[in-house]
């Protein structure tokens, strides 16, 4: 959270006043961010701790504090001249576990991941230039931007590759925001040449692609039995309880017909139905996956030619 900063609290407070109404924040003397005003950010996993940084200078610094006695108990800081050089920071988040912080700054043009324990690197979310923003969902999910570049999420613990993309020209500065829903991302563009600034909402940024497919022989014989095998596929597991519904479509049905709902293998993602066609013609089957809080639904169809 930005906080208003004044010179004269700086040199003689040291606490934060979470009831005062502009949200004040006061550092110690020894603290490095003392050229700007700091942003904040702190994380659910361990509310205690207060993570200060001063944008707008080169090297950018990161201080940690203690906030458990009352006080600002200083843990470390560091001000980022090498390994990794971070340059004018623009925003920074600490991840949902606490133990890292991913920040946004012009240089690197790659929002750096660092240990929120000592502030050691720890990789990075590969961006191209001028990272500028960043956002952390309650469940780990880390959605970064840049100045020109795309709005990417990746997983806890992933750094590369980004599982959705979406491409979001002139984002803003710390101009990221999950919704409660863990779902929608809100972008913030606009300000540059004079334009209006505008909000985005990116739906789907917190949850994967799903592939679903359908594979049967191009022809098959009226009478005789037809399998049918399907599988679902995503970058993460499905849940156990995970299940796809078929629908078939021929001369008897041309609306459509249910024919089963099917459980698929934990393991593979596949699942198999088998029928025995009664009526020559075409028979268009349908598979549908409606989705989860973490998986895209998906569709599918193939048709089979029954002869005589």
């Amino acid at each position: 959270m930005p906080s208003a900063l004044g010179e004269e609290q700086r040199q003689d407070q040291d606490v934060v006043d979470v009831g005062d109404a502009e949200q004040a924040v006061r550092l110690p003397d020894d603290a490095q961010v003392r050229y700007y005003d700091p942003a904040l950010a702190s994380s659910p996993a361990d509310p205690n701790v207060l993570v200060a940084g001063e944008g707008g200078v080169s090297p950018a610094t990161l201080a940690v504090y203690d906030t458990a006695a009352g006080g600002l108990q200083k843990r470390t800081e560091r001000s980022f001249s090498s390994s990794p050089s971070i340059s004018y920071l623009n925003d920074f988040a600490v991840t949902a576990d606490g133990q890292n912080i991913v920040v946004a700054a012009n240089n690197p043009s790659d929002h750096q991941i660092v240990r929120l324990s000592d502030l050691s690197s720890n990789g990075y979310h590969s961006s191209w230039q001028f990272p500028n923003a960043v956002a952390v969902a309650a469940d780990g999910t880390v959605a970064t931007g840049a100045d020109g570049d795309f709005v990417k999420t990746y997983r806890p613990g992933s750094t590369r590759p980004a599982f959705r993309e979406y491409a979001v020209n002139d984002l803003q500065r710390d101009g990221l925001a999950w919704a409660p829903d863990e779902n929608r991302l809100f972008a913030i563009t606009g300000f540059s040449y004079g334009s209006a600034p505008t909000l985005h909402v990116l739906p789907d940024a917190g949850k994967l692609d799903t592939t679903l497919s359908l594979q049967a022989p191009a022809t098959s014989h009226k009478g005789k039995d037809l399998t049918v095998t399907g599988q679902l596929w995503a970058a993460e597991p499905f849940p156990a309880s995970t299940t796809v519904e078929v629908t078939r479509t021929d001369a008897e049905h041309p609306t459509g017909t249910p024919v089963g709902t099917f459980l698929i293998s934990t393991a593979t993602g596949e699942f198999t139905f088998a029928e025995r066609p009664r009526e020559t013609g075409d028979i268009t089957y349908t598979a549908t996956y409606k989705g989860d809080g973490q998986h895209m639904p998906a569709t599918t169809q193939t048709t089979v030619t029954i002869t005589k």
